[in-house]
């Protein structure tokens, strides 16, 4: 991604070099395809450029527009341009060669701060408006493109896609919160996603917009997931077919780069039909996609691989791609386990980081700029259904959840009174007593994390993620504040190697599309994801739709040895 930056101080009326130029010199390492700086008087806004899509061309930030004499810096796709156009009264002819900041300045001018209702990409954008003498910044639907800011009445507003540009800025002091610092989780019951480990330092959360002014700052929330109408479709079918239809359009937007387009595959339902689809348009274009698995990369003595390696061998067989050439494994090593460990979280997350630094170094190699993340599924459109059996018992719909209960003790090979143990009781347990239990686990790593669990325990996070009504969990799941501490992690992280990642399931139209479905079509006749499996017919390999779990044994296995090995050193053992 690119990154943006830019500030307002006040009482002064001058330009201060080098206020700007810290924050430049902070945030070098997004400038891969160049620089632009704009100011005026006591404004200034910069923009470092990475392009990764065919519009890459036509954008020149920062972007003043002559007609109204705002300036704009954004990191954006915008996924509607022809809507947008039409919307904006715009002819034909030009459409196709508009920046996506002159889109943005026209859609401020004309519907004002509600320009971001009218958006849909991924997003983060400042515009400077002399007129109402205020900024006016916003960032996409769900947060894919992070954006920091601080503000100081009648002193500063200052704002980057990294916290490093914002820490640069003189003024801002950086008070570390040693509270939440302390956390196991990184996040307190009431978050918002606009927290971070410094107290004078913000993020705008995920679906929000802020103007500044010298005198005041205004947040307000444009958009957030909510249930939305159920769909009323014909049959299984037509929902399957509509599922298909939405999250292929998300995964089209995401691929329009001129260079080279990457994918986590996995055992997963969502990375494999992300890279599926994505193949197909890519080869349309006489390219392949290019495969990251977090697996380590099989032995010949592992075969025949019964782990989840199978699937991924599987799927790059379908995909066309080879390994050592457009399929690659991922070999975590204890040194990239410690070096995460030493790395300082408040300024260089590490957030779900351990597989994809290693990936993000072998980008570069195979001339990846855009890498596609299947992550965001299993919150929304393939979500597994959870909670919908306790729901049906605490809504009385008892029948119904017996017939349930047997239908997935028949798949799953199980006895109806495990299911109900493990889909029913288990989902009303507190989670305190899940922690005790596993501190008489035999893994002493396992041991370590309920014990840090429970020193940090927090009763309202179970009541707030984890509610024993489906859609009131799969809602908890996409405003969790964890979406925003890994998006704004791998961002961060990604920025050295000129990667982006993108998220189709996070798409706004796919997040809609996930909380209209009715609620059984996630967890019927004995499967979770139901009516996910049912629409990617025909692009899985065969065997994989119908699967009844991801198992990563080699993964898993090699993680917890890492870990203990280090433990033991640690120790002195």
């Amino acid at each position: 991604m690119s990154a943006i930056y830019g500030f307002a101080q006040w009482p002064r009326d001058t330009f201060d070099p080098a206020a700007f130029d810290a924050m430049t010199e902070a945030l070098r390492h997004y400038a891969h395809d160049g620089s632009g700086a704009w100011h005026h008087a006591n404004i200034a806004l910069g923009h470092h450029a990475l392009d990764a899509t065919r519009h890459a061309d036509a954008e020149k930030f920062p972007f003043e527009d002559p007609e109204s004499g705002l300036a704009v810096t954004a990191d954006a796709r915008l996924d509607n341009r022809a809507d947008l156009c039409a919307e904006l009264g715009l002819p034909p002819a030009p459409r196709t060669v508009l920046s996506n900041g002159t889109l943005i300045a026209w859609a401020y001018r004309k519907w004002g701060t509600d320009c971001p209702k009218h958006l849909i990409g991924d997003f983060a954008f400042a515009l400077w408006d002399p007129a109402a003498q205020q900024f006016f910044a916003a960032r996409d639907h769900m947060g894919i493109r992070p954006l920091f800011y601080a503000h100081q009445s009648g002193s500063h507003f200052v704002f980057a896609s990294d916290i490093l540009g914002v820490l640069a800025m003189p003024g801002v002091e950086g008070r570390r919160d040693r509270a939440r610092l302390d956390l196991s989780s990184g996040w307190f019951p009431n978050d918002t996603g606009a927290e971070t480990y410094f107290e004078d330092i913000r993020l705008i959360p995920p679906g929000h917009a802020l103007t500044a002014s010298a005198h005041g700052l205004d947040l307000r929330c444009y958009w957030a997931p909510v249930e939305q109408p159920e769909l009323r479709l014909e049959n299984e079918a037509a929902y399957a077919d509509r599922v298909r239809e939405v999250l292929t359009e998300a995964i089209r937007c995401r691929i329009d780069s001129t260079a080279n387009v990457g994918c986590h595959i996995s055992g997963g339902l969502d990375c494999t039909t992300a890279a599926v689809i994505a193949n197909e348009f890519l080869m349309q274009e006489a390219k392949r996609i290019v495969g990251y698995s977090w697996s380590p990369a099989p032995r010949p003595e592992d075969y025949p691989l019964t782990d989840e390696r199978r699937y991924v061998e599987a799927a790059a067989a379908m995909l066309g791609i080879k390994q050592g050439k457009d399929l690659h494994y991922t070999e975590l090593t204890a040194a990239t386990l410690e070096e995460l460990q030493a790395r300082d979280v408040a300024t260089e997350p590490t957030t779900f980081l351990n597989h994809d630094l290693v990936i993000q170094r072998k980008v570069h190699h195979n001339g990846v700029r855009t890498l596609i993340s299947g992550w965001g599924g299993d919150d929304g459109l393939s979500f597994n259904g959870a909670a919908l059996f306790p729901e049906y018992l605490l809504t009385g719909q008892w029948g119904l959840l017996w017939r349930e209960i047997n239908a997935m003790a028949a798949v799953e090979r199980v006895s109806p009174l495990y299911v109900f143990k493990e889909r029913v009781l288990l989902y009303l347990t507190p989670n305190w007593i899940k922690h005790v239990r596993d501190l008489a686990k035999r893994d002493p790593l396992r041991r370590a994390h309920a014990w840090k669990k429970l020193r940090h325990y927090q009763p309202g996070l179970q009541y707030r993620f984890y509610p024993p009504f489906m859609r009131k969990r799969q809602l908890a799941r996409l405003k969790s504040p964890g979406i925003a501490m890994r998006l704004v992690s791998w961002n961060a992280s990604a920025a050295p190697h000129g990667l982006t990642y993108v998220y189709p399931f996070l798409d706004k139209r796919v997040v809609e599309l996930s909380l209209a479905l009715p609620k059984r079509l996630y967890f019927t006749r004995g499967y979770k994801r139901y009516i996910y499996r049912l629409a990617v017919q025909g692009i899985f390999p065969e065997g994989m739709q119908w699967t009844r779990e991801k198992r990563d044994e080699a993964m898993q296995s090699l993680q917890q040895q890492l870990g203990r090995d280090m433990q033991n050193k640690k120790n002195g053992r």
